[in-house]
């Protein structure tokens, strides 16, 4: 019922931490080794936190017949599971300024995960051209790459986002259910990937390197052709 959400989202956003979750409310705590559908989200917010497990808790029955899509909310703290093949995305102010979210978003896009942005408050800006300069120092702390991530960013909306407000004061139990539906529909549906980054992983400084060593095993193949046929050639003389 919509008095249990509440009492489980104010649990949530009054202790600051995820709740003890129990066999037949919490999302699981056991899941995340085999996690196929990631929730991310911004952890360090209590709100967030609350509106990715209240979501979690309604696409359960949802989900039924398709077990393997049930989401994991996924802990900042932790690498993203290379089984994950889906990552739902939750916007809300200040996502793009966590370290820890970037991470698991650029780990979700080496996997090619496929993707669906969800926003979840009022607050929530999209990403203006000008990201990359007015964040290089988070940015630093999660790649070396800047336009790179900045692209990643990007990808993320080129998908319509569904809207999410569990602590909206309007959002009534029909509401969220109407979305928590839309939700589970774009899950089964999702198409769009976001782009596997792994060479742009590598440092600029390995790639000049890597660069270098193939012009000299190039230069080396032609000396040693060169060689070759003039060796070849005095055999006739």
């Amino acid at each position: 019922s919509m008095k249990h959400l509440g009492k489980y989202l104010l649990a949530v956003t009054s202790a600051g931490h995820r709740p003890t979750p129990s066999a037949s409310t919490g999302p699981p705590s056991d899941g995340a080794a085999v996690a196929e559908t990631a929730i991310l989200a911004d952890g360090s917010a209590k709100e967030s936190s609350a509106c990715a497990l209240v979501l979690t808790h309604m696409l359960r029955p949802l989900l039924v017949k398709t077990p393997t899509k049930m989401p994991v909310f996924h802990p900042a703290d932790k690498e993203l599971p290379a089984t994950v093949t889906l990552v739902l995305i939750l916007c809300s102010a200040g996502i793009f300024h966590n370290v820890k979210f970037l991470k698991a978003l650029m780990a979700a896009a080496k996997l090619n995960a496929k993707y669906v942005p969800i926003v979840t408050d009022d607050a929530f800006r999209f990403p203006l051209p000008n990201f990359v300069d007015e964040h290089r120092d988070a940015i630093a702390k999660v790649t070396q790459h800047e336009n790179a991530l900045a692209d990643v960013i990007q990808q993320t909306f080129q998908a319509i986002a569904v809207v999410f407000q569990p602590a909206l004061y309007s959002s009534t139990e029909g509401v969220l259910l109407t979305k928590a539906h839309e939700v589970a529909e774009r899950m089964l549906e999702a198409t769009v990937q976001l782009s596997s980054l792994s060479w742009m992983e590598t440092p600029a400084a390995s790639q000049e390197q890597a660069l270098e060593q193939a012009n000299s095993t190039l230069a080396a193949t032609n000396v040693s052709e060169v060689n070759l046929n003039e060796t070849m050639l005095s055999a006739f003389v």
